[in-house]
């Protein structure tokens, strides 16, 4: 769990389809480690470690509708 919060992140120039593979397969290795995690503590590190400037992330958050969850952030 240590290595998901303190060393995961999305990488320089990584395009975003595979930061969401990344994702996907680490927070898996997370979440067995740890138990699951809230849905919107899940969106929450999601969104910190894909490391947008506020202004992207102001538009993913107005793009999902109000719907706080990995799931729609990645739509």
């Amino acid at each position: 769990m240590d290595d998901f919060l303190n060393n995961f992140s999305r990488q320089k120039d990584q395009e975003i389809v595979d930061y969401n593979l990344a994702w996907a397969r680490e927070i898996r290795k997370a979440e067995k480690a740890s138990g699951d995690l809230a849905p919107k503590w899940k969106a929450h590190l999601y969104l910190e470690k894909m490391r947008m400037p506020p202004q992207s992330k102001s538009q993913i958050l107005t793009a999902s509708l109000g719907d706080f969850t990995v799931e729609a952030l990645q739509k």
